[in-house]
């Protein structure tokens, strides 16, 4: 009887281990517990906008590059005003900024499709259209039907199919990441679809081919 409990003990100590040992990863890697993970955003604050990412390292890389991505739409004391944009040295930089927070973000979680999209966008602003497109093929494979990427990756592809100037920058998997992004925001968001025909007239021929009509 003394050997099986104490087998018991034994394992039930084990498990109390690692346990405490998975809490303590987790304490120690997210930026909500810990200094050393923390980095500074857009606004000179190591916090995030959406809170929940400071519980998440990989997430809360990812928010800090969109806060440099999206800095054009902010209002602060540190960004431009409501009616102006940033000078083309400041708006490289930050993209260059960006990219390389969600190029982190994406060591530590690949599979996040809003990271690819996001990464894509960064570099396409600093002119690495081959780079933007290898991300955005990257998010159309991750996710093929996310109706939350679907208007950023139709916009972005319409932007890069306009500042190829070599004309082979797009292809028949383009075509396929299109058609299904324009497929699922017919499906779900019927206006938002219609204004994207409306707006590209390069979809216009792809979604009547495919029998895609508003």
């Amino acid at each position: 009887m003394v050997l099986p409990r104490l087998i018991l003990v034994l394992s039930l100590f084990s498990l109390g281990a690692v346990s405490f040992m998975s809490i303590g990863k987790i304490v120690t890697g997210t930026p909500a517990f810990s200094k050393s993970v923390r980095q500074f955003g857009l606004y000179g604050d190591w916090r995030v906008q959406g809170h929940w990412a400071m519980y998440h390292q990989a997430k809360y890389l990812r928010e800090l590059g969109i806060g440099f991505l999206r800095a054009d739409q902010s209002v602060s004391g540190v960004t431009e005003g409501p009616d102006e944009i940033a000078d083309p040295d400041l708006a490289l930089e930050r993209a260059a900024v960006a990219a390389a927070f969600f190029k982190k973000s994406l060591r530590l979680s690949p599979g996040q499709a809003v990271a690819w999209t996001s990464l894509a966008w960064a570099e396409a602003l600093q002119g690495n259209l081959k780079e933007a497109r290898s991300a955005l093929e990257t998010s159309w494979k991750i996710a093929p039907y996310n109706v939350s990427q679907a208007g950023a990756r139709l916009t972005l592809a319409d932007l890069l199919s306009d500042l190829d100037e070599t004309g082979t920058l797009f292809d028949e998997f383009t075509d396929k990441g299109v058609l299904d992004d324009l497929r699922t925001i017919k499906r779900y968001r019927g206006a938002q679809f219609r204004n994207t025909l409306a707006v590209f007239e390069r979809y216009q021929a792809l979604a009547s081919r495919e029998a895609l009509t508003p």
